[in-house]
């Protein structure tokens, strides 16, 4: 009962916008369904000013502690509780119009150590930032938008004590991976990540998006994928290959930066590029941006199936890291 009670409360605020002449009609909530955490959450931390610990997943329960911002967490598992609401709606002409209200709760289970020792415990999904690492100089929390369509990246400054950046992701609708890239010495950057995240149509495999954190700010440096054209069925990928420098202090351009999958296990080769130039500036600074078209080919017939043929076409691109972007070379 203290559950729907609290859900009609929510719900009311959420409606402001439907005009005051609002009735709520019924209230239906859905048992919580729990799950594994996401793979791609690493190190979770809270992220309001006051993260409230409670006995059950459920506001009205017994408030077992407060923890503060940043505390790391322990994570067992998420749940989810879908809640319906229908209401009507009074126009100005004395009509009466009804619609529907959907909203998701999401709780985290967690390992609480309390006065009478580890308990498990329930946060609140909304209070916590679900992914946090360290740069040279400044902490970074990930936390996933409301609409799950997007991720924002805040930049947190351990001197100063503050939140100091922020930057948006869109389109990063299935997280599969955030990693910290290493091993890439670039001058004025704290430090180099990477947002994995499958593709937003059917098929659309795997998408990367570089962010760069430098003294100055938080961006954007590359993203690549697949693209398509819905009007001619043509479509592009682009893939992203960044220095890393080795052990043994050979330096290799590898896709993504992730030398952790450096193994292409459908071909057998190595997913890098083996730049066929020489420039007079360290290896390190070098980035190439391949680029694939596959379209269709009007000069073939239609094969058996009906299907005309697909031709390809790949360029690279070069680039320069110069201390605050990365600077165009050449294409081959």
């Amino acid at each position: 009962m203290r559950n729907i009670v609290f859900f009609i409360i929510a719900i009311i605020f959420s409606l402001k916008s439907l005009g005051q002449n609002k009735r709520i009609v019924s209230v239906k909530e859905s048992p919580i369904f729990w799950h594994s955490i996401d793979s791609y959450i690493n190190n979770p931390v809270c992220f309001v000013d006051i993260t409230r610990v409670f006995s059950l997943p459920d506001t009205n329960s017994i408030v077992l502690g407060i923890l503060k911002p940043k505390e790391h967490l322990e994570l067992l598992c998420e749940g989810e509780k879908n809640g319906e609401l229908q209401f009507e709606y009074i126009k100005e002409n004395g009509s009466v119009s009804y619609g529907t209200k959907y909203t998701i709760f999401k709780w985290y289970e967690i390992n609480y150590r309390s006065n009478n020792g580890l308990v498990k415990a329930y946060i609140k999904a909304s209070d916590i930032a679900e992914t946090s690492f360290n740069g040279k100089n400044n902490l970074y929390v990930l936390k996933k938008c409301d609409s799950a369509l997007c991720v924002i990246v805040y930049k947190y400054d351990n001197l100063k004590k503050q939140f100091i950046d922020s930057l948006k992701i869109d389109f990063a609708y299935d997280i599969t991976a955030i990693k910290n890239i290493g091993g890439i010495e670039w001058k004025n950057v704290d430090v180099i990540f990477r947002i994995s995240s499958l593709g937003a149509y059917c098929g659309g495999g795997e998408e990367n998006k570089i962010i760069v954190s430098t003294k100055d700010s938080l961006f954007l440096l590359t993203r690549s994928g697949f693209e398509n054209n819905e009007d001619t069925e043509d479509f592009s990928s682009s893939k992203v290959y960044l220095p890393r420098k080795l052990d043994n202090g050979k330096t290799l351009l590898v896709e993504n930066g992730d030398l952790e999958n450096i193994f292409n296990v459908y071909n057998g080769t190595l997913n890098v590029f083996n730049c066929p130039h020489k420039f007079n500036f360290p290896k390190q600074e070098l980035v190439a941006l391949k680029k694939s078209f596959q379209i269709n080919d009007s000069t073939k017939h239609q094969n058996k199936t009906g299907n005309v043929g697909m031709k390809t076409k790949s360029i690279f691109k070069l680039f320069r890291w110069n201390g605050r972007t990365l600077a165009y070379l050449m294409t081959l």
